[in-house]
């Protein structure tokens, strides 16, 4: 089951952004053609606790970016969101494109989307059909509420509930966590209109994933998404959609729920710094990660 794991990648392109998990190209120099286009590269990296780790996990690039590409598929098929992808395969790159990384075919295939760029809101949009993470603890230091949300009283960690929530977040950086915000809050950071449009395709996009994952005997916890307005104005859903990074399942073996529990044992010895993972642990995160490639896209991966 071993394969190379991909930590970095470099490209004859320049980088423009490198993230905790994905790389971030501009094709735009090799022709004017590529200028509102990007490469976005998901590389084997694994984070936690907002925390990047010192080793990565066998085939976590690839499934991350098959999954997404499954999903962002199903949604344009059925017309229920814009994507920003444009080509999910190395194969369907233009063809200039193809020869400038015909060198780098053999780490990019596989792992490597050409999208349709557009300015990214400072926001991550989040939905919850179940109360747990950091939705648990706003709900208990905050009388209740929870993103704005008034919520029942009395529930516990991972009770459902009664409907499925929308719950905004910053997007902090320079190591700083992302704090939960309120819809109010969504709108002073980037305006009633795309605030009103995020929200209604965040529950649009869950409800499509959860009816999907069904069919499939999962549930949806909690997922979030991420999204970009295009040149003209259109909002586009981005980054990645209903993969174990972004999305908590039920099992919880399809997400990294499972690498998040071993790093607050007292044997992990995590201190909130990057560390190197155990061989049998990156093994075992590695064969959760495939296990949901196989139940989300019903195809095997290996």
């Amino acid at each position: 089951m071993e394969e190379n794991v991909v930590m970095d990648i470099d490209l004859p392109l320049p980088k423009i952004h490198s993230g905790k998990v994905r790389e971030i190209f501009d094709p735009s120099e090799l022709s004017e053609t590529y200028e509102d286009y990007r490469l976005f590269v998901a590389t084997d990296r694994v984070s936690a606790f907002d925390v990047v780790m010192e080793s990565g996990i066998p085939f976590k690039g690839k499934v991350l970016h098959g999954i997404s590409a499954y999903w962002f598929k199903m949604l344009e098929a059925y017309k229920i969101c814009p994507t920003h992808m444009v080509a999910s395969e190395f194969s369907q790159f233009p063809d200039s494109l193809q020869e400038a990384l015909t060198d780098y075919k053999r780490v990019l295939d596989g792992r490597t989307m050409l999208v349709h760029w557009g300015d990214p809101f400072p926001a991550e949009c989040i939905v919850r059909r179940a109360l747990t993470g950091s939705g648990y603890k706003d709900y208990q230091n905050n009388d209740g509420v929870v993103g704005g949300w008034q919520l029942p009283f009395g529930l516990r960690d991972g009770d459902l509930l009664p409907a499925p929530i929308f719950t905004p977040s910053t997007k902090e950086s320079g190591g700083k966590h992302d704090r939960n915000i309120n819809f109010a809050e969504l709108i002073e950071l980037i305006g009633e209109e795309f605030a009103q449009t995020v929200q209604a395709f965040s529950l649009s996009v869950f409800s499509a994933l959860q009816i999907e994952a069904m069919r499939r005997g999962l549930g949806i916890v909690d997922t979030k998404f991420e999204f970009v307005s295009l040149w003209d104005g259109t909002v586009c859903i981005a980054d990645e959609v209903g993969t174990p990074d972004s999305t908590r399942y039920d099992p919880k073996t399809l997400d990294k729920q499972f690498l998040r529990n071993w790093l607050k044992s007292e044997q992990s010895g995590f201190d909130g710094k990057p560390m190197e993972l155990p061989t049998n642990i990156t093994q075992m995160v590695s064969a959760s990660y495939l296990k949901a490639y196989r139940v989300i896209t019903g195809y095997s991966l290996l």
